[in-house]
């Protein structure tokens, strides 16, 4: 089964036997830590399940346990949040002016609000 990352935005993803990205689960049974989890993903509108995790790169180096006998296993410690997000309001930005930049092009797909001919081409006016 795939795994992928239920923050926004986040394009983590792991294959089965891939190695290359550590994902950790919501933890259902303790309602008050899933509440902590779905607070700070921030998502609207997200429950979680069983098949919902969260990639490392949303949890500071403090909040693993130390590997004790080199294990390369990674655990949480029992109040590990998830708190390191990107800058979405630049992730927006940018793509507002790809858009912005694509639309005095005159490109179909990126707004609506491109004329648009009969016959659906882009008008050249």
């Amino acid at each position: 089964m795939v795994c992928s990352c239920s923050v926004h935005l986040c394009t983590n993803r792991s294959n089965p036997g891939s190695r290359k990205h550590h994902f950790f689960s919501f933890s259902l049974k303790n309602i008050e830590r899933t509440q902590q989890w779905v607070n700070a993903v921030g998502r609207k509108g997200l429950i979680p399940t069983k098949h919902s995790k969260i990639c490392k790169d949303h949890f500071h180096k403090n909040d693993f346990k130390k590997n004790i006998g080199g294990s390369y296993l990674l655990k949480l410690n029992v109040t590990a949040i998830p708190s390191i997000f990107p800058n979405y309001s630049e992730i927006i930005y940018k793509a507002k002016m790809q858009c912005l930049e694509v639309k005095s092009l005159k490109v179909v797909g990126c707004s609506s609000d491109i004329p648009h001919t009969k016959n659906n081409e882009p008008d050249q006016s």
